[in-house]
């Protein structure tokens, strides 16, 4: 990995491209070569594009072999070391990696990315990504399971943790020892948690050879069953003054809270990664901004309840009330993991329209909506009823921590996000779709998701001026 968080001379800049990696041993010929045959054999997955991804360990030689196909096929080589938000910034790239660069380029347009400086501890100059026949994109990170919708080929490599750490202090340096040594102890997490390991197409050795796989490669998508979703994590149905509280809060605490729908069809269970606070007539981003109509009626009532309208007259979204009655202020689910009654889901999203992947279920509010099952006949539901038809539930803190909704935020992280649900990221940033003054992000940066979860729905800014706006 090229860090540059620690430089004698600050007025050196790395390559604009990224730094160096720490070197590797070059990848046999013969293994370029097979990897450029398969790429080329493969199925494009990002609009014209095929993207090959590298990951695996620090210092395991990511960059060599990337290096290597990029001359080879040949192809732009994206670091993800200039996405990184220093040394606590693995997971936190994705998003820009997929809102930058692969989102556009799997509509048919050129992405850009913005190069972090880890001299100066900010993010730089913007460099442009065209539409070319392939990608490669490398980095610790660049295989996590949001990959799969857009790679054509995903490879792990991995070299023993003592060559790692020697590649790496033998380019960075023996004061930056720490920073390897802590970056090496919690990248295990993030693979496990994704699997990328095992999900990789192909396998090599820190010394650019292949090795066998230490599992099946990627079945092909229309022969594949979901495997059965187990049962949702025990939960505990918050009272009502939970909700009655300051919509911020309410919003940053609702991630990971799971919402239950209950019908003569079967129960969902979706866990929220996703959410967006509304502060009534404080905030001109909201419905109830002007002040009271009958269709945000419920906003003004008793925290709680659902206020579900529908957006463009297409679409239903789901909001759930908070503060004290009069407030009018709303927190709008926008996505979520499927965690319990997928089927179910799966087969009213199939009903509505397509569905991509498994992690699209709830990936919208739209589509959350649909998968749980609510329209505007859950008006008004009282989610703090456990035996309701809706029902929204926070996980069960862990006994040791002395936490009464389990998802209690810690101090701020590196980069001003705060640390919620089990040790995960939360990222704010502006809303959705919101224009003028509730569109700004220096004063309402009140979108907030669990940072790096492939289940986040896409950011998209608000229309043009003059067209209908989606506002709560």
């Amino acid at each position: 990995m090229a860090r540059w968080a620690i430089m004698s001379t600050p007025e050196v800049r790395p390559e604009p491209a990224g730094g160096p990696a720490p070197a590797g041993e070059d990848a046999p010929a013969e293994v370029v070569a097979r990897i450029v045959d398969r790429l080329r054999a493969g199925e494009d997955r990002l609009g014209p594009v095929r993207l090959v991804v590298v990951d695996g360990p620090a210092g395991s030689g990511k960059t060599t072999l990337a290096a290597a196909l990029g001359a080879a096929l040949p192809a732009q080589v994206l670091h993800l070391d200039d996405l990184y938000e220093g040394w606590q910034g693995l997971e936190g790239s994705w998003e820009r990696l997929a809102e930058w660069v692969l989102r556009p380029l799997a509509a048919g347009r050129a992405g850009r990315y913005r190069r972090y400086d880890w001299a100066r501890g900010a993010f730089a100059e913007w460099h442009q990504v065209p539409v070319a026949p392939y990608l490669v994109v490398e980095g610790c990170g660049a295989g996590r399971q949001a990959a799969d919708e857009f790679a054509t080929l995903r490879i792990w490599v991995e070299a023993d943790d003592e060559t790692r750490l020697r590649r790496g202090l033998a380019r960075d340096g023996e004061p930056l020892r720490p920073q390897w040594e802590e970056w090496m102890r919690t990248e295990p997490e993030h693979f496990a948690r994704n699997r990328t390991r095992e999900r990789a197409d192909l396998h090599l050795d820190g010394f650019g050879r292949l090795v066998p796989s230490p599992a099946p490669a990627r079945a092909p998508a229309a022969a594949a069953r979901p495997a059965p979703v187990p049962a949702p994590p025990r939960s505990a149905v918050p009272a009502r003054d939970w909700y009655d509280r300051p919509v911020l809060g309410v919003a940053r605490d609702l991630l990971g809270a799971l919402v239950t729908t209950r019908s003569p069809e079967g129960e969902v269970t979706v866990r929220l990664t996703e959410v967006e606070a509304y502060d009534g007539a404080n905030d001109p981003g909201s419905h109830a901004f002007r002040g009271r109509t009958e269709r945000n009626r419920a906003m003004f009532g008793e925290p709680g309840r659902l206020y579900v309208y529908r957006h463009l007259g297409l679409h239903h979204c789901v909001n759930i009330v908070c503060g004290p009655p009069g407030r009018a202020a709303a927190v709008l689910m926008r996505a979520g993991e499927v965690v319990s009654g997928a089927d179910l889901a799966r087969r009213r999203r199939l009903a509505a329209g397509v569905v991509r992947a498994d992690r699209d279920l709830a990936r919208g509010p739209a589509r959350l909506a649909v998968a749980l099952g609510l329209d505007l006949a859950a008006y008004g539901a009282d989610v703090t009823d456990p035996a309701g038809d809706v029902v929204v539930g926070l996980p069960a803190p862990e006994p040791d921590a002395g936490n009464p909704t389990g998802v209690a935020l810690g101090p701020p992280a590196p980069g001003g996000r705060a640390v919620g649900l089990n040790g995960r990221l939360i990222a704010a940033g502006p809303r959705v779709g919101v224009a003028g003054d509730g569109g700004r992000v220096d004063r309402y940066p009140w979108r907030f998701t669990l940072a790096g979860d492939p289940t986040v729905s896409a950011y998209r800014a608000a229309p043009p001026a003059g067209s209908r706006r989606a506002s709560r």
